[in-house]
């Protein structure tokens, strides 16, 4: 279960207000679309959900944790954010190490690396700058998907206009609901894939709209 309660959010030094009275709970299983103009606070809401900022007021928690206070393996097994630079979060040669990496994050040391034909991802050989942009997107979700998080935050799809995308997104979603897990996925606007979403919400000005 995923509790958010944040009366006000800013960033350091800045006296602009990025978060405002946000409120939003999600149980397991489900799969929520977050939507709203550039600047509107979907990053800031996903950073804070994952751990990657502090609160300074209010709470969020998942499974009764508060994710900023957990360090390394446990923070990204409790909740994944995957950026709009997903190609920056690239470490390793090959494909083949990324996916390796990720699973060992997961708890899985396998040497098999799954999916590969289902993220229609190309040989394991080859270096993951040198994919474009929504293969990029495809191998930055697979990685997200083997680290197994309670809770993945999407922060922005590449082109809708891609079917590989639109494939790998709903195979994701519905593959973390049945494991009871909680998928998060932000857009600059409502999307027509509705149908794959338990809630909806918006964000106006760093306030949530339902």
């Amino acid at each position: 279960m995923v509790s958010i309660n944040i009366p006000e959010f800013r960033y350091a030094g800045s006296q602009q207000i990025a978060l405002r009275d946000v409120s939003i709970e999600m149980q397991p299983r489900a799969a929520v679309l977050l939507h709203g103009d550039n600047a509107s606070g979907k990053s800031t809401l996903g950073r804070l959900l994952c751990g990657l900022l502090r609160p300074h007021s209010g709470h969020v928690l998942v499974q009764d944790k508060e994710v900023w206070r957990l360090r390394g393996r446990k923070r990204v097994r409790m909740a994944y954010y995957l950026g709009q630079e997903y190609s920056l979060s690239f470490y390793h040669a090959t494909i083949a190490g990324e996916l390796t990496h990720a699973m060992r994050l997961g708890g899985n040391n396998t040497d098999q690396l799954p999916w590969l034909n289902e993220f229609q991802l190309p040989d394991t050989d080859t270096t993951p700058l040198d994919l474009g942009s929504c293969a990029a997107w495809r191998l930055g979700l697979l990685c997200a998907t083997l680290v197994g998080p309670r809770v993945l935050f999407i922060d922005e799809l590449p082109s809708l206009q891609s079917a590989a995308v639109v494939e790998c997104l709903r195979r994701t979603v519905q593959q973390r609901r049945q494991a009871g897990d909680i998928t998060v996925v932000s857009y600059q606007r409502r999307i027509s894939l509705t149908d794959m979403f338990t809630q909806e919400y918006m964000l106006i000005n760093g306030k949530v709209s339902e």
